[in-house]
């Protein structure tokens, strides 16, 4: 079972078709969870699985080294969590586990370092497809260079 958290104020009910258009684009990009408006996804924990993604990241990363997320020019930085006002962005992925810092509006507040292993399994498929592109390109840079 997958499960859906939106949770965002809407000023009437005509307004909910939008949103839930915008985040089913979101999810058809690979995001697993967004800020503004603010919603995840939720779903079982496969531990091989999870385990599997985490040693895949943990080896590009290794690879190619460390990365945040605006030099990966990502439309957003994945969203650990919200509450109210306040939203914790993963902003950089290191060898074992992720830099987040958290935000009140536009005014950061705190910096986090939460391992890979700590995360659901939600964020660590985000992760995976961004680490995913991120190995590619090099590759590909890579390849480029040595032609």
């Amino acid at each position: 079972m997958i499960k859906i958290e939106i949770s965002e104020q809407l000023s009437s009910k005509s307004e909910l078709p939008d949103l839930l258009r915008y985040i089913a684009e979101q999810i058809d990009k690979g995001y697993t969870s967004s800020y503004n408006p603010t919603w995840k996804i939720t779903e079982p924990v496969d531990s091989d699985r999870k385990t599997e993604k985490i040693d895949y990241i943990k080896r590009v990363i290794g690879d190619w080294g460390c990365v945040s997320t605006m030099d990966l020019e990502l439309d957003s930085s994945p969203c650990i969590d919200s509450f109210g006002n306040i939203v914790q962005l993963i902003e950089r992925l290191n060898n074992d586990g992720v830099e987040v810092v958290s935000y009140q509006d536009e005014l950061e507040l705190d910096t986090d370092y939460i391992y890979y292993e700590d995360l659901n399994e939600g964020i660590i498929d985000e992760i995976y497809i961004i680490i995913e592109n991120y190995d590619a390109y090099n590759l590909r840079a890579e390849k480029r260079i040595s032609d």
